[in-house]
């Protein structure tokens, strides 16, 4: 009998997909409203933008439920946006040896990720996994 979990026994993730020039989604789940203007004022992405402006960023996102093991961003692709976690874990993964991946590090609610290659605006360097 599967619960869809994964060998560690985290939950499915649900992640918010934050800020973007390409596009702007936000993913609730465990985390209220002020939870997530609390945690993306300490990013440093966000780093001197007014409280005011995160939160109508907050309102203007959707929240988006991913499937355990889907790849949200995969290594080497376009950036595509700033995530935020707000349930669940996720796993970030060297794919440079397709037949040999490496987790880097799990993640999990209220960690940020994708801002590198958004502020870079640079290729994905590792993948980001549910």
């Amino acid at each position: 009998m599967s619960d869809d979990r994964p060998e560690d026994g985290a939950a499915p993730a649900v992640i918010d997909r934050r800020i973007g020039r390409r596009r702007q989604r936000i993913l609730r789940g465990t985390l209220s409203t002020e939870d997530l203007v609390a945690r993306l004022l300490t990013d440093p992405i966000l780093k001197g933008v007014p409280e005011e402006d995160v939160r109508a960023l907050v309102a203007a996102c959707e929240t988006e439920d991913i499937a355990l093991g889907t790849v949200i961003l995969r290594q080497g692709d376009p950036s595509k946006g700033l995530y935020l976690l707000t349930k669940g874990r996720v796993r970030i993964v060297d794919d440079s040896d397709p037949s040999a991946p490496v987790t880097l590090v799990s993640r999990d609610p209220g960690a940020v990720f994708g801002d590198r290659g958004l502020i870079l605006d640079t290729p994905i360097g590792a993948s980001v996994r549910a």
